[in-house]
């Protein structure tokens, strides 16, 4: 869901995610939010703004050493590997996505849109 001012460590989910907007393996909508060293793996399924690991990034984000397995589903926009939509600063260190993407538009193997600085 919605994850705020959070450090999310060694975390791994192989459940499957289905939602509308905002959706991610590890977060839907992360604000100033820390992930380390973790990793999803299995089904993310959404419409806008749909993401391996996260969803939606806002302000502050640093990922390290997160990985996205699986595949990415969605029906709408800013779908990406590791992040589907991205604004303000995003730190993205030894990181990667291995994911089967399916998407509208602004579909990227890491990033779907960004509006941040990397």
């Amino acid at each position: 869901g919605y994850a705020y001012m959070t450090d999310i460590l060694n975390t791994h989910v192989t459940n499957n995610v289905t939602g509308t907007d905002s959706v991610g393996g590890l977060v839907g909508y992360g604000d100033s939010v820390s992930l380390k060293d973790s990793y999803y793996s299995g089904v993310v399924t959404g419409a806008n703004q749909v993401g391996g690991i996260v969803g939606r990034c806002l302000n502050t984000n640093a990922l390290t050493r997160v990985n996205a397995l699986g595949s990415i589903s969605a029906t709408g926009s800013d779908i990406g590997g590791l992040i589907g939509y991205a604004a303000g600063n995003t730190t993205i260190k030894y990181c990667f996505s291995k994911n089967n993407i399916t998407g509208v538009s602004n579909i990227g193997g890491l990033i779907g849109r960004n509006r941040a600085t990397i």
